[in-house]
């Protein structure tokens, strides 16, 4: 794992999250009851379908690899099968059941958030209830101290990444004010210049950098709100999901078929058949079921963008995806 970049990223999608997830409540589903279950609705439609085809194809590869002797650990830690008492969690994708081995081997990270999602209508209804839940989570981190013994607690356990979920939603809630200070430029250098602070400091991102990563993470949001989607953009959005679940599987049938080492070569060449067959995903799956989402109150499309109207004189105008 590069040292800092790779868990800054993680912990900025939470940040990202949680401001679009409270924009989106807000804005487009309300918040009566057919628009929470329209949210919930629309998120199951877009988790569930393809993470239980990678669940299945996770537990028919765990089964053969083990058939041929081979450990499927080596692939990624946590890349075995659950015990008998804890398949609730990789089947509902809920932090609250205990979890060992998981046939998608990165899910941990998806359980969070699919787990925040329950939790972000509260967040935002009011920024009373994020700063809650904020302060609730730092006491927790601090609590685990900022050793390198507890990084792995705070780093993966939903009552310390909620921290970075509240926080997305008060920048959200806060970003008529906030987004006075975007500057694409400035906050990409930084969220650039921190994921290479290692060089000089190496044990920073493994004891405070996580924090100082939520700030940052929050300036590149709020500084690219209003930048204008486009066709690309949307399809690399829609690969992000598959390939973030299928890349250990496309990892291990790799080392199956080919023998190869784990070398720089391997790690392009799982990365472009991860692509392939994410792509394959989206347009067998993933796009068909998509017009199963119910639409928001908001009468701009789905797949366009929309203004934010800010009443107040010294708020301004912003255009977001």
């Amino acid at each position: 794992m590069i040292q800092g970049g790779a868990a800054y990223a993680v912990w900025g999608f939470y940040v990202l999250s949680g401001f679009l997830m409270t924009l989106v409540i807000k804005d487009k589903y309300g918040f009566t009851v057919e628009g929470i279950l329209n949210y919930i609705s629309n998120r199951i439609i877009r988790i569930f379908p393809l993470y239980y085809i990678c669940l299945l194809a996770g537990i028919a590869t765990i089964v053969f690899l083990r058939h041929h002797k081979i450990d499927p650990t080596q692939f990624n830690g946590q890349f075995y099968m659950p015990s008998r008492g804890t398949w609730l969690a990789p089947l509902t994708l809920l932090t609250v059941f205990p979890t060992t081995g998981l046939p998608v081997a990165t899910s941990g990270a998806l359980a969070t958030e699919f787990t925040a999602y329950a939790m972000m209508p509260l967040m935002a209804f009011s920024p009373l209830f994020s700063l809650l839940f904020f302060f609730i989570s730092l006491v927790v981190n601090i609590s685990y101290g900022f050793g390198l013994e507890s990084f792995a607690a705070r780093y993966t356990f939903f009552s310390t990444c909620l921290i970075a979920f509240s926080f997305g939603s008060l920048l959200c809630h806060f970003k008529p004010w906030l987004c006075l200070v975007r500057n694409r430029p400035l906050s990409l250098g930084a969220w650039l210049l921190l994921s290479v602070s290692w060089l000089r400091y190496p044990y920073f991102p493994w004891e405070h950098g996580l924090y100082v990563s939520l700030p940052v993470s929050g300036w590149v949001v709020l500084s690219f709100i209003d930048v204008r989607k486009n066709k690309l953009d949307g399809l690399l959005g829609d690969l992000s999901y598959p390939v973030y679940l299928a890349h250990t599987l496309v990892l291990a049938w790799y080392f199956v078929v080919f023998h190869k080492a784990f070398d720089l070569r391997c790690a392009v060449e799982v990365y472009v058949f991860s692509v392939i067959l994410s792509y394959i995903l989206i347009v067998v799956v993933d796009r068909p079921l998509s017009r199963l989402k119910v639409r928001g109150r908001t009468t701009a499309p789905d797949n366009q963008n929309y203004d934010l109207t800010l009443r107040a004189r010294s708020r301004p105008k912003i255009s977001l995806i």
